[in-house]
């Protein structure tokens, strides 16, 4: 048993042991910190659309100057996704910098500052997105279930909410970055950076807890409530819809579709890091290698989606339904519709789907 890769990997090849700890991540080989191809390709592209992505919902929005809570909102959420691009085209980088001979550098790799700035950037930007997400659907939750609620979600109120948001997790998170014997390789885990709890849980380093704590836990509730919010924003459309007698119209179809999506994206990209991660504190062996596609192709999908969930698709709508009720989509723009206007189409329209 040795502390760095590359003694085990000069001793397989030499065929001088037979099994030799540690083992890959289920990220890295002795050759290369992406092992397949498929994964090097997949972070490039995933992490370009986040950066494309991101970007054009920052443009699109800025062009408009909305100053709706809702607008708002989206732009914070650009953002966080947009760091999640870096992180990615840093670990597709460093791929490409340490190609066929990862194994001389892992060690120095995972330890760099670089590595650690990575692993803060990704951890970051899921934490923000996972936050911003909460907040937008806490504000369409208000907006459809409670429609009379004088308990609005302001816009001086959603700018103090997110800004103490990304102050408390830059804090959560920069604490690890700090040179003390509690947070030894906590951005240094695997050779992605990422401070998820992979494979058997090491008790001796007491930072898994930090991280369970942190990150797998907040973003279990916070799945949970979005969840739960965007079920009683569901059964509360269906509701106001059968009292009216209204059958299924396009726009209906619409507010369907975006709120399985928005909530199925979010559920696919953090249940199944949180399912390891507690099968991993059972004490039950994950293959790293499931970890590795999961971290990859999942982890990051939130960042390359969410621009076209809430911004694309958006525009989409509003030409699908005409430029008369283009003004009535953000959160908390207006003027709204002085009418008695049918609950469910005031609500649908007014959350921004």
């Amino acid at each position: 048993e040795t502390s760095r890769l590359h003694v085990c990997c000069v001793a397989k090849s030499a065929q001088a042991v037979l099994r030799c700890l540690p083992e890959s991540d289920g990220f890295s080989s002795c050759q290369d910190l992406l092992a397949h191809s498929i994964l090097r390709i997949a972070i490039w592209i995933v992490g370009i659309i986040a950066l494309i992505g991101n970007s054009y919902v920052g443009i699109w929005r800025l062009q408009r100057n909305i100053n709706t809570v809702n607008s708002f909102l989206v732009g914070q959420l650009a953002i966080a996704d947009f760091f999640m691009g870096i992180y990615l085209i840093i670990i597709g980088s460093a791929d490409a910098y340490y190609r066929d001979n990862y194994s001389d550098h892992e060690y120095f790799w995972r330890h760099s500052f670089m590595c650690k700035i990575a692993g803060f950037l990704a951890t970051y930007s899921s934490e923000m997105s996972v936050f911003i997400l909460t907040c937008i659907t806490t504000d369409r939750f208000i907006c459809i279930v409670f429609p009379h609620s004088k308990s609005k979600i302001t816009l001086k109120l959603a700018k103090t909410i997110v800004i103490g948001g990304w102050a408390i997790f830059a804090i959560i998170l920069a604490i690890p970055l700090i040179s003390i014997s509690y947070f030894d390789d906590f951005y240094s885990r695997s050779s992605v950076c990422l401070p998820l709890v992979i494979g058997e849980v090491k008790t001796d380093h007491s930072s898994w807890l930090y991280s369970v704590i942190a990150i797998s836990l907040t973003n279990l509730i916070a799945c949970l409530y979005i969840l739960g919010a965007y079920i009683a924003i569901f059964v509360r459309l269906h509701q106001s819809k059968k009292a009216l007698h209204k059958s299924s119209s396009k726009q209906d179809n619409v507010v369907t579709r975006n709120m399985v999506m928005i909530v199925g994206t979010d559920l696919c990209c953090w249940i199944p890091i949180i399912v390891i991660t507690m099968l991993s504190l059972a004490g039950i062996h994950i293959d790293k290698r499931a970890f590795a596609w999961i971290a990859v192709f999942v982890l990051p999908l939130n960042s390359a989606v969410n621009p076209l969930l809430y911004t694309m698709s958006l525009t989409v709508f509003r030409k699908s339904i005409g430029p008369a009720s283009s003004g009535i989509i953000d959160v908390g723009q207006k003027p709204r519709r002085k009418s008695m206007m049918p609950f469910f189409s005031a609500s649908t329209q007014s959350t921004g789907f």
